[in-house]
């Protein structure tokens, strides 16, 4: 069989499961991530007349690469499984950040068991999952960080946390008002504008710090997306919220605008990235005018344009968000 006919098989299998890739020509490889930000390399040997399809696990799930890699190999030979991807399992965060606990007798714990006494999902988030995410926040260390993001990502997914559950979380984190849904705000809107936290007091090895720092930074971005996407979504259904409230000030939305611009724009690098900026673009964009005018004036029709016309998205939800956010502003 012709290697180029197994590229090809593998590519459309890859669109066709909305995988991000990223090919690198130069070192003959694909660099694939899945939505739960699991990643992997695929790459092509050959071997006398036989070929050989290699997927290697970076980072992520073992259980989701497991099923991705089944499905990728059976589509190479030509067959075409009909089960999807499974979603990976939520994290027991909860018990893996039992070392960094906060004091129990803590304000926000002592007021979360107050309002959680009426028996509201919203009074129980804030003493016991919130809590939790807002203590992590403000620890120094990286690792505490990004724990805290991975347990938004799955407390704002309807399929893991419930259409309830997930919904007072969105209002908590981007409709609240007191000191522990602004700090989660804040941590949110940080790390989408500026893709980073401050990180200067982190306990870190004092050699590779840039790489460690890169390395945690881009995956808390990463989740941060996805975290935004997921609570605007949820909030702007049905025009529940003006988008304004949510962020606070038409200066915080057009810094919005400005950074999902950037990762909208490297798509070809960071297909995943790109996806989940689109996400939080389109709702933007759909429920507010100003939003709207604003990302039309900063050119992203014009690029939305380029990005189809070019031939970078090789991902079949990353396709249809580019219509949907075209139609909107057209």
């Amino acid at each position: 069989m012709p290697p180029l006919v197994v590229a090809d098989r593998v590519a459309a299998c890859l669109r066709e499961l909305s995988i991000g890739a990223a090919y690198d020509h130069r070192d003959a490889i694909c660099r694939a991530e899945l939505d739960d930000l699991t990643r992997f390399n695929i790459r092509l040997f050959g071997d006398n007349d036989d070929i050989i399809l290699e997927l290697q696990r970076r980072s992520g799930s073992s259980l989701t690469f497991h099923n991705a890699a089944q499905i990728i190999l059976l589509s190479a030979k030509g067959r075409h499984p009909k089960n999807p991807i499974p979603k990976g399992c939520s994290p027991c965060w909860s018990l893996r950040a039992a070392k960094y606990r906060c004091c129990h007798e803590s304000k926000a714990g002592e007021e979360g068991r107050r309002v959680s006494e009426d028996g509201s999902i919203e009074g129980s988030i804030r003493g016991g999952d919130l809590a939790m995410v807002d203590c992590l926040l403000r620890k120094n260390m990286l690792d505490a960080r990004l724990l805290a993001m991975e347990s938004l990502r799955y407390l704002t997914d309807e399929n893991s946390s419930g259409a309830d559950t997930s919904t007072a979380v969105a209002q908590v984190i981007l409709c609240g008002s007191d000191e522990q849904s602004v700090n989660i705000r804040d941590a949110l809107f940080s790390l989408v504008v500026n893709g980073t936290l401050d990180n200067d007091g982190c306990n870190r090895c004092p050699c590779d710090c840039g790489i460690i720092d890169d390395k945690y930074n881009h995956a808390m971005h990463e989740t941060a997306l996805v975290v935004l996407a997921n609570a605007l979504g949820i909030l702007l259904k049905d025009g529940r919220k003006d988008p304004g409230k949510l962020v606070c000030c038409s200066e915080a939305t057009q810094e919005l605008l400005v950074a999902l611009c950037e990762d909208i724009a490297d798509a070809e690098e960071k297909p995943t990235d790109a996806y989940q900026a689109l996400r939080c673009m389109f709702e933007l964009v759909q429920t507010s005018n100003s939003a709207k005018l604003d990302a039309k004036s900063r050119g992203v029709l014009t690029l939305i344009e380029a990005m189809q016309g070019s031939g970078i998205c090789h991902h079949r939800l990353m396709e249809e968000e580019l219509k949907k956010t075209e139609e909107i502003l057209r």
